[in-house]
């Protein structure tokens, strides 16, 4: 159920290069905008 140990956790983030942590912001960064673009296209559609 998503339970790990500290230890695993401090290991994940010893594997994690700069560029992985770069590159996953960006695409959360790119669907986070898109959403909010799609949220607000559709709340301008149906409103008028």
């Amino acid at each position: 159920m998503g339970v790990r140990k500290r230890r695993d956790y401090d290991t994940d983030s010893q594997d994690l290069t700069p560029a992985q942590v770069v590159i996953a912001g960006l695409i959360g960064g790119v669907t986070f905008i898109l959403t909010m673009l799609l949220v607000v296209y559709l709340v301008l559609k149906f409103v008028k």
